[in-house]
């Protein structure tokens, strides 16, 4: 008997004698083998994504198999049943936990940047909390829509269950491109479909805790074009070489004011942004049970001032084999996420796009004190921590994504399967102007927002599966 690392047969395993390569077997649907060699022989078990095993025959054997990482490309979900296929003429491309994992992300969808040909990945702005759109098959008809299908564990999600999840939770993303892999799912697939798998435990292994944790900072990519423009003291001298200001009116400037000051304003507005994540994870199984218990939490402030997003997650994915014909899995994800936005505009000379063209002569600090001040001298603008603490905003957002299957082999080949699965977004913005703001001359204000949205899906398959010698049809 063949099974792969979760305890389920594994069919068309080869099975190959060390002295005769040229004979053999293959496992059939239910991963049972049978081989006539002599006494002692050795038989090679291989299969597309798994490690070969050697082993000495026997009367009676029991082979499990691993997965290869080397390999794992070669091991594709395609459909709603979560069929692992050796061979296909779909286009599939596979990105696996590992490479997921080397990028410190906020967003799971920044990790596939890159990954796979074709894919671009877009954001409309700079936030921590900006949501990712995604094109396979680029732009098509004009105003046409180009989003994929996101699939995960079997269930259609949106992109903010993505975002608002542990990276570490997904075991694998794959990319469905052509007909062939995405023409079982409709029209709804026609831009291409991400299919998403977390992780499960594995059967009768011991509990495995692990205990992750990042640091990352992030800052501008370049900053040549700030560094060439004019210093404070360059700019004074200009203006009083072309007639703007007069030399008494610059002095009156130094004197009263700025005192040779060179602000670099975009370092001011352009701070690094640290961001912090830890998550802890328990897996394991028994013969009959399997779990995968996950949480942690993200922190992660935004390059401009006034922008963070913090978020704290959970899942749970179960997974029992009730008897010999009847499977029953549980998915459960939670999260809870607080997102403040910039409250600067690209054009906003306060703290956005512009500030960092402000003169370097002014500073938002008082060049005697060093205090810093609530409005630019001259420059008749706030400074950017006044608006910002006047003007306090956020919003929070609850996220529930799960779903529940059961599968039933009633007889040999035949398996049906039914899943239940609800996607429940509930999320509050508040925002005030306080009175002490100076543009808002003792009148203050609080605006608030709710917003909810749920998801229910039903999925009914039935499968039958016909091995021909080497070749197998699932119908």
């Amino acid at each position: 008997n063949v099974v792969d690392e979760n305890g389920e047969a594994l069919p068309g395993v080869s099975i190959i004698p060390k002295s005769a390569p040229k004979s053999g077997t293959v496992s059939d649907i239910d991963g049972r083998f049978t081989v006539s060699v002599r006494s002692g022989e050795k038989l090679t078990f291989s299969f597309v994504g798994y490690k070969s095993i050697e082993q000495v025959a026997a009367p009676q054997m029991d082979i499990r198999m691993e997965p290869s990482d080397q390999m794992m490309n070669d091991v594709v979900v395609v459909g709603y049943m979560e069929r692992k296929v050796a061979n296909t003429s779909a286009s599939v491309v596979k990105v696996s936990a590992k490479e997921l994992a080397m990028k410190p992300v906020a967003n799971p969808l920044d990790a596939v940047q890159g990954k796979v040909s074709g894919l671009q990945v877009f954001s409309s702005s700079g936030e921590p909390s900006a949501r990712l759109s995604m094109a396979l098959h680029g732009q098509g008809s004009l105003g046409a829509g180009t989003g994929l299908l996101v699939i995960m564990d079997g269930m259609q999600v949106s992109m903010a269950v993505l975002q608002a999840m542990n990276p570490n939770d997904i075991e694998s993303v794959q990319f469905l491109k052509d007909a062939a892999a995405t023409s079982i799912y409709g029209a709804r697939a026609a831009n291409g479909v991400m299919y998403v798998t977390t992780k499960h435990g594995k059967t009768e292994t011991r509990p495995s805790i692990n205990i992750r944790a990042q640091y990352a900072v992030s800052s501008l990519a370049n900053s040549d074009y700030f560094d060439q423009l004019m210093s404070g003291p360059e700019l004074l001298r200009y203006y009083q070489e072309t007639g703007i200001y007069t030399a008494d009116e610059i002095a009156t400037f130094k004197d009263k004011y700025f005192k040779e000051t060179d602000f670099k304003w975009y370092k001011y507005v352009y701070q690094p942004a640290p961001m912090y994540t830890a998550d802890v994870s328990v897996a394991g199984g028994t013969s009959a049970v399997r779990y995968y218990l996950s949480g942690g939490g993200l922190s992660q402030d935004g390059l401009r001032m006034g922008s963070s997003y913090k978020k704290v997650f959970g899942r749970i994915n179960l997974d029992a084999k009730l008897n010999d014909w009847i499977r029953a899995n549980v998915n459960t994800q939670v999260s809870y996420d607080d997102t403040r936005v910039s409250p600067f505009g690209n054009n906003n000379a306060v703290g956005g796009g512009l500030a960092a063209m402000n003169a370097p002569f002014a500073s938002p600090y008082d060049p005697d004190t060093g205090k810093e001040l609530e409005r630019v001298p001259l420059l008749d603008i706030a400074t950017p921590s006044h608006v910002i603490s006047t003007n306090p905003a956020k919003t929070n957002a609850f996220i529930l994504s799960a779903n529940g299957n059961l599968t039933i082999t009633p007889v040999r080949n035949l398996t049906l399967r039914s899943l239940v699965g609800l996607e429940l977004d509930y999320g509050n913005s508040r925002s005030r102007t306080l009175p002490s703001y100076y543009r808002a001359y003792g009148n203050g204000s609080s605006e608030r927002g709710y917003t909810m949205a749920s998801n229910v899906t039903v999925t009914n398959t039935a499968a039958y599966n016909m091995a021909f010698g080497n070749y197998h049809l699932t119908t």
